[in-house]
């Protein structure tokens, strides 16, 4: 028996239409059509899902990709470690980053580039990108960079550091414009990994309550 086939099968087990699995899984009816007819399949999370939700184990379940998830799993493990370090650093990082909206004056220089930096590499480890799969996670992410990015601005503005770097040179003044705003995009950036992509087990974007 394929893996569609299985998810079929414990699913009329289970008295559900894929309309209410898919609403368990936070997915599309048509994502849970797509796995029973196999011409897509579940990605790590969304089997795991599926276990809970038909009580049921891996081995049980049969997944063709029951080697793989062990395998991505043991590497999610061995790296969970740098993951939190890097953003908690990265957390520091933005505290002191924000702390210059302010007009607080910092020991360590360029920290928004450094923070950044962090970020990227922190980004790379994180493994959990499945959770903006769904639109509904999707726009949630996009409306809150949007606000992020709109409150980092009325910071920025109400930093008289801003202002006061303007002068009668219309190079200076075109630079501190340029880098205003990447100070604001990277700010906006920064926020949003530590909000959204959070590495510890708190209740996820995309959390089920069944």
């Amino acid at each position: 028996m394929e893996l569609g086939d299985k998810i079929k099968h414990y699913r009329i087990k289970y008295g559900l239409t894929q309309e209410q699995l898919a609403k368990k899984l936070l997915v599309s009816r048509k994502t849970v059509s797509s796995w029973e007819n196999d011409r897509s399949t579940p990605n790590i999370e969304m089997l795991s899902k599926l276990c809970s939700i038909f009580e049921i184990s891996l081995d049980e379940l049969g997944s063709i990709q029951d080697t793989k998830l062990k395998k991505d799993n043991n590497v999610k493990k061995k790296n969970k470690p740098l993951t939190v370090i890097l953003y908690l650093l990265l957390c520091a990082f933005a505290v002191m980053t924000y702390l210059r909206f302010f007009g607080f004056k910092l020991i360590i220089k360029y920290t928004p580039f450094i923070a950044f930096i962090i970020n990227i590499v922190y980004l790379n480890f994180y493994s959990e990108w499945s959770k903006f799969s769904e639109p509904k996670a999707l726009v949630l992410l996009l409306c809150s960079i949007f606000i992020f990015l709109i409150l980092n601005c009325c910071l920025l503005f109400k930093n008289n550091y801003l202002f006061s770097s303007y002068s009668t040179d219309y190079i200076n003044n075109i630079l501190v414009t340029l880098a205003s705003i990447t100070y604001v995009l990277i700010t906006t950036f920064i926020i949003t990994t530590i909000v959204f992509f959070s590495p510890f087990n708190i209740k996820k974007l995309t959390k089920n309550n069944f």
